[in-house]
């Protein structure tokens, strides 16, 4: 299952999420464009409850398997292990590039020392724990699929369509991707070549499984974390108007819908180039079987899980460093 394209919009975003949180707030409840609400324990407990695994009925006793061991063989067939330690080299490199508008949209001001400069992103590149993140991911399949699932999805991974597959879906996601494929979309207005038909299967893809929906819920998840977080470490009369803020991530949301929706349009193009049309109709049916759709959901529970623990330590070290600087400097 592809990762690079639910968090990719979330890159391309990570200054204006960062410099929204650096205002910091309180912890509060928002609504989503599902009519779910969001709150605090939720920030910390994204939709991912106990953690046992789940082995449901299969023909051989549990006995003769290992549950951790045929899930981490899926973890790895699937691609999901290379794509979750390629994420913080994206991601890091993003904000990198990036840092220049954090900073102007963050409102910190031009005098700021550059050793705050520096210290702001090693809080940011300090966020992420690689092997934690690992095992978050492999918890939430293990708990979400039953053994016959793992293994049955595991067996299609394994078939030359599989394989190609997360070929393609690993390359896309690294860092040699991700400036290949912004080479590809540069030209993609020019380009007249698109099969008929293609972006139409691109987003049957999308709708089924959930990427444009789960993008927009991980740009929520991380603002708010990072939000609540900070917040926390204010005082109470420093902190903003909760309703301004929780009027502004709702007002948002529709556009930023529009803009993930398009972004991924464009990088499934991208990612799944390659692909004969037979083959991408073949993947969007595998994508629609119950074994899919558990992968799917987990990964999607594991990356919320694993994401709002990481905007949440980004929270409390940019507003340690910011904290610091001030009692020091006029920002």
């Amino acid at each position: 299952m592809t990762v690079n394209p639910r968090i990719a919009c979330a890159i391309a975003l990570v200054s204006s999420a960062l410099s929204f949180s650096v205002h910091s707030a309180e912890p509060f409840t928002t609504e989503s464009s599902t009519g779910q609400s969001t709150t605090i324990e939720q920030v910390k407990n994204p939709v991912v409850a106990s953690i046992e695994p789940n082995t449901g009925d299969i023909d051989q006793p549990d006995t003769l398997w290992n549950v951790s061991s045929v899930t981490t063989d899926l973890f790895e067939l699937s691609g999901l292990k290379s794509q979750i330690a390629d994420f913080p080299i994206t991601f890091l490199d993003a904000f990198d590039a990036s840092y220049e508008q954090f900073v102007e949209q963050s409102g910190i001001g031009d005098n700021t020392p550059d050793s705050v400069h520096d210290a702001i992103k090693r809080a940011v590149h300090d966020a992420f724990d690689v092997e934690q993140f690992e095992r978050q991911m492999l918890e939430t399949i293990e708990a979400s699929l039953t053994l016959e699932q793992i293994l049955t999805t595991t067996e299609w991974y394994k078939q030359p369509l599989g394989e190609k597959i997360t070929a393609m879906e690993v390359y896309s996601s690294s860092l040699e991707g991700v400036y290949e494929r912004a080479e590809f979309l540069s030209t993609l207005d020019e380009d007249e070549s698109v099969p008929e038909g293609r972006r139409a299967a691109l987003e049957r893809l999308d709708e089924s499984v959930g990427i444009t929906r789960t993008a927009v819920s991980i740009n929520n998840d991380m603002q708010l974390a990072m939000v609540v977080v900070m917040s926390s470490m204010m005082p109470e009369q420093l902190r903003p108007d909760m309703q301004e803020i929780s009027n502004a991530m709702k007002a948002a949301e529709p556009e930023l819908i529009k803009q993930f929706k398009s972004m991924i349009a464009d990088s499934l193009l991208f990612t799944y180039n390659d692909l004969s049309q037979q083959e991408l109709e073949s993947y969007i049916q595998f994508s629609a079987t119950d074994e899919a759709q558990q992968l799917n959901q987990s990964v999607d529970k594991g990356l919320r899980r694993a994401l709002v623990e990481v905007s949440m330590r980004m929270g409390a070290g940019i507003h340690e460093v910011l904290t610091e600087a001030s009692q020091r400097h006029s920002l």
